[in-house]
């Protein structure tokens, strides 16, 4: 993942390096439960974005009639459609700023996904597993603790 969302990703994936510990070292439900609280803190933004698109989609009608009525006068049109949204009080940009956010947060939820998956750390290349999945063994390198899974197998291969 580019540095540019560095600053959303890094949180998250120690957030669910956290959660994953807290959840008995299941990385898969640390995601799945992360996924839901990330979901539940965007709904404000989502359903602000569907009621400005439900607004948009009741004066459609009113919309394409201008259109037909100031066909040749793109001027005329432009004012008239911008008094239409005054009177009606719907805001065209409600639908669309909304999901910049969102769009940042959920790219930052990939990128620490992305990372974890990614992660190459001595835990991981000891236990021989794919990192953050099953045991998660990248966990290690960002908690600075052995997770459950890499030292019951380390404790076994340490003697020998």
């Amino acid at each position: 993942m580019s540095n540019w969302f560095r600053f959303v990703s890094e949180p998250m994936a120690q957030a669910l390096v956290f959660l994953a510990h807290s959840l008995g070292d299941n990385a898969g439900l640390a995601i799945v439960v992360f996924t839901i609280g990330i979901k539940f803190l965007l709904l404000p933004l989502t359903l602000k974005q569907l009621q400005s698109a439900k607004a948009m989609q009741e004066i459609q009608p009113l919309i394409q009639e201008l259109q037909r009525k100031h066909k040749g006068d793109k001027q005329r049109l432009t004012e008239e459609t911008m008094a239409l949204y005054k009177e009606k009080g719907v805001n065209p940009m409600a639908g669309c700023l909304p999901l910049i956010p969102q769009l940042v947060i959920l790219s930052g939820l990939y990128g620490a996904l992305l990372d974890l998956g990614n992660q190459n750390d001595l835990c991981t290349t000891r236990c021989s597993r794919p990192p953050f999945s099953g045991c998660p063994t990248s966990l290690c390198l960002i908690s600075g603790t052995s997770c459950r899974c890499c030292a019951s197998l380390h404790s076994g291969s340490s003697s020998a």
